[in-house]
């Protein structure tokens, strides 16, 4: 009877041992998937914020050249301001309107069809729009606002940027003029962000509004799942943020693949173990025959376990209590491009990048000795030459007395986060290098200003001088009156390039008259000349031999041939050309258009580049803006034109765009 006892106690305690085992795994399991979940979910994530942050800076980037025109242009009219308005507006899309609003009343709006309701409209009585339009003017900054409901209807994010004039004497303060607004469609900006019926599988809320972060209310989303431990990700941009929160669409309660086959073969194990017990209680010969099947039973379940871990998509590691790598899984072998057996001891350091090395190892050494966890960002280098960054974390394992018996950790593939950051911080670089370009035009207008009082002064006094001299005697030195005669000239010549500067500079409403073609081209080249000699690049002009007049602004036509020579001698100079040739021809197409190509024999564009060349923000020159042809499509498509780019069979390539011309009678009129 006591052996039977024995017997069914012993099993007993197998049997709670085996379930103890199970749970333990399936506790190790269930953690490391839904640790493998979270890094999925924050990688997606990252990626959502990202495309939201640049989507949002793309369209608040207007209110900056809203600003600079109504700062030096503070009397702008509604008719202006449309045409500004519509340049603008016509290079991003989901932008409902841009406004103006003199003294926080609504003065300007543009398109001004169907928001009729909103002129007039004092922002400052408005509940919903008055706290952010009090913090953009107390901190003479961008707030963006919202999202709020528009008179017009639908909801909208408004990017709110106050206007200061400069004040006549230093001493003075700036003058508060108004605000500068950029109206938001928020529906197509969470479109094409993918936040709405994007590709990532994740429920996603947001709040922040009116940009105050974390503390501002839910205006995207399910409020509650801020309240469920979700991933966080804080959306940033000028003066303000939002937060983002992300949970899997199969929510984070869901079990890791193959859970239910381990509990159910715990279970039946458990239950397989009793039986035998209870037979073996009664047959003691049979004893042993269980104990073999429950060993293999377990064995069995530790390989399921180490097969677990290789298709971990998280490459996993242990080291031993010195730091000593023991173990590496497949995946991390794959990141690293190092076996498990060229990992092990002190292996694993070849395949951190050499400029992150040092760093790295002194932090591991540290939380070794410490006997505290390890988290680090850095850089991999694969024998390939790729580089992979990784984010790295471990925690070391004690036993009972509380001493370090060695460590485990993980490393997460971060590559695709690091590259949306990088890209994120070069589009903010463009912004900021088109802001420095806009501020060198105000201050080339300002100083082309100032030089031309002097020049005028010498010309006065030289032309002076002559007269004097031919007065005074009739033999006066002719030698001297030629070289004040010179003088003279060279002066009129600076003023007339000084001129032409500080007409291409100015900003001012365009203005569409007849104007002679020939001209617009040969008054652009003057400001090449010297450009082109220095480049050893030779400028020929094929003029047509007849007058040919189109209906157009000069200053903006200009611009659109000061940007393709400028493109051109770029071509040519980078190339290594020693006989550079730009052609630059003018001829009628048929009675309604007139044509202006610019050609090089420079190293071309490449075929797959063709598709893009006029898109905003493309450039295929280091350091390029990608601006320029994107404005002369504009330029030359709001005069009725067409413009185009094509690939030269002897090399270079030709731009060429086409205006409307004018009839005869309309240009003698002019």
């Amino acid at each position: 009877m006591n052996s039977r006892l024995l017997h069914i106690f012993l099993f007993s305690a197998i049997s709670l041992s085996v379930l103890l085992a199970v749970w333990i795994v399936d506790r190790s399991e269930q953690a490391h998937y839904q640790e493998r979940l979270r890094s999925i979910v924050l990688r997606r994530t990252s990626g959502v914020r990202a495309q939201l942050e640049g989507a949002l800076n793309r369209r608040l980037f207007f209110n900056r050249g809203l600003v600079a025109h109504v700062a030096t242009n503070p009397k702008i009219t509604q008719s202006e301001f449309e045409v500004l308005a519509e340049i603008l507006v016509a290079q991003q899309a989901g932008i409902r309107s841009l406004q103006l609003a003199k003294n926080s009343v609504v003065s300007h709006i543009h398109p001004l069809k169907g928001n009729e309701v909103a002129m007039g409209r004092d922002l400052l009585k408005n509940p919903a729009r008055r706290p952010a339009v009090e913090r953009s003017i107390e901190t003479g900054k961008l707030v963006v606002g919202g999202p709020t409901e528009l008179l017009q209807g639908g909801l909208a994010l408004i990017g709110y940027t106050p206007i200061f004039l400069k004040p006549a004497k230093p001493s003075d303060a700036a003058t508060y003029w108004g605000l500068a607004m950029t109206v938001i469609d928020l529906e197509p900006l969470l479109r094409e962000a993918g936040v709405i019926q994007g590709t990532h599988r994740l429920r996603l809320a947001i709040r922040g509004k009116d940009g105050v972060g974390a503390t501002g209310d839910v205006f995207f989303g399910d409020g509650n799942l801020f309240e469920s431990d979700p991933v966080l990700a804080d959306i940033s941009f000028p003066n303000g943020s939002w937060q983002m929160a992300a949970a899997p669409t199969s929510g984070r309660e869901s079990l890791a693949p193959g859970s239910w086959k381990l509990r159910f073969g715990g279970c039946f194990l458990v239950l397989i173990i009793a039986v035998l017990g209870w037979v073996l209680a009664r047959e003691p010969e049979r004893l042993q025959q269980a104990v073999d099947r429950a060993t293999a039973a377990l064995t069995e379940s530790e390989k399921r376990h180490r097969t677990l871990a290789k298709l971990s998509p998280v490459g996993l590691f242990r080291a031993d209590a010195d730091g000593r790598c023991l173990y590496v899984s497949e995946h991390w072998c794959e990141v690293s491009g190092l076996s498990g057996e060229e990992a092990k001891g002190d292996g694993w350091v070849r395949a951190v990048h050499p400029e992150d090395r040092d760093c790295v190892v002194s932090g591991w050494q540290e939380a070794v000795r410490m006997r505290k966890s390890f988290k680090a960002e850095f850089r991999l280098q694969h024998p390939s030459g790729k580089t992979i960054w990784v984010f790295g974390q471990s925690v070391p394992e004690l036993d009972e007395s509380g001493k370090v018996t060695g460590h485990v950790g993980a490393v997460t593939n971060i590559t695709e986060r690091k590259d949306a950051e990088a890209e994120a911080s070069r589009h903010q670089a463009d912004l900021a290098h088109v802001l420095r370009l806009s501020t060198m035009g105000e201050m080339a207008s300002g100083i082309a200003h100032e030089l031309n009082q002097p020049l005028t002064a010498i010309v006065n006094y030289s032309r002076g001088c002559i007269i004097r001299l031919r007065q005074s005697s009739a033999d006066a030195d002719s030698g001297l009156i030629e070289a004040l005669e010179h003088i003279s000239n060279l002066a009129v010549r600076a003023g007339d390039i000084i001129r032409r500067l500080r007409s291409f500079v100015r900003k001012e409403e365009p203005r569409r008259v007849p104007v002679q073609l020939n001209s617009v081209v040969r008054e652009a080249l003057h400001f090449f000349e010297e450009e082109a000699r220095r480049a050893e690049v030779t400028l020929q002009l094929e003029l047509s031999q007849e007058d040919i007049w189109v209906f157009a602004d000069a200053v903006q036509i200009e611009q659109v041939v000061l940007n393709l020579v400028r493109n051109g001698l770029e071509a040519l100079s980078g190339d290594g050309h020693k006989s550079g040739l730009l052609t630059v021809q003018t001829r009628a197409l048929d009675h309604q258009l007139a044509q202006v190509a610019v050609r090089d024999n420079g190293k071309g564009i490449s075929e797959a580049a063709l598709p893009h060349i006029f898109d905003p923000f493309f450039t295929t020159r280091p350091g390029g803006m990608g601006v320029g042809l994107s404005i002369s499509r504009s330029i030359v498509e709001a005069h009725g034109g067409h413009i185009q780019v094509a690939i030269n069979s002897d090399g270079g390539c030709t731009f060429q765009f086409a205006l409307p011309v004018k009839n005869g009678a309309d240009a003698d009129a002019a």
